[in-house]
């Protein structure tokens, strides 16, 4: 994988794109090697095996990421390699969650993970969501900070195979887009 810092001038192109069935294995392969080798850092191996354990179904998987609005990241172009994901359910209340957002640890520290932040609160301001909640591990905590997130508590209400995560609960407050005033019923368009 070659990949220079997302943004750089000699960076290859993250290319976001809508998820479809056949993107589980991959995604699948992400959330794996993104829990066990970069969360590794911050978790036990008790937690880690219960996190991302051996025995997940593959139908169950990729019924979990069709289910939400999921995208994932690519290297070059839409048939590349398959580096990152992200998943946004709409609580139907103006609120949508960042259901999941993992990258691959040979794509870490690039920038695509805030391509892939960026990319899910467009998708909310397009739907007029007021709000962007997600449950975020340690590792994901300070990206989001940096994305305009805030803590509102450790929530440690993630339990896997009787095993405890410690997660933060946090939360974006989304402005709507700005509206081009030609954009507006009865606005003039601006001169030619």
């Amino acid at each position: 994988m070659s990949l220079a810092r997302a943004g750089a001038d000699d960076a290859e192109v993250v290319v976001v794109r809508p998820y479809v069935v056949g993107d589980a294995p991959g995604t699948r392969e992400v959330f794996t090697a993104a829990v066990r080798r970069t969360a590794a850092e911050r978790y036990s191996p008790e937690q880690l095996r219960a996190w991302a354990p051996d025995d997940v179904e593959p139908e169950a998987w990729a019924a979990r990421r069709s289910d939400a609005t999921t995208v994932v990241a690519c290297l070059g172009d839409v048939a590349g390699e398959l580096v990152g994901f992200a998943g946004l359910v709409d609580d139907g209340g103006g609120t949508g969650v960042l259901d999941m957002l993992y990258v691959h640890p040979d794509a870490g520290r690039h920038g695509v993970g805030r391509v892939l932040v960026e990319h899910v609160v467009g998708t909310c301001r397009d739907r007029r969501l007021q709000r962007l909640d997600v449950r975020a591990s340690h590792l994901l905590r300070p990206l989001l900070e940096r994305l305009g997130f805030v803590v509102d508590d450790e929530a440690r209400d993630a339990e896997r195979g009787g095993v405890v995560l410690t997660r933060w609960a946090m939360h974006r407050d989304l402005a709507p887009r700005p509206v081009e005033p030609a954009a507006l019923p009865g606005a003039l368009a601006p001169p030619a």
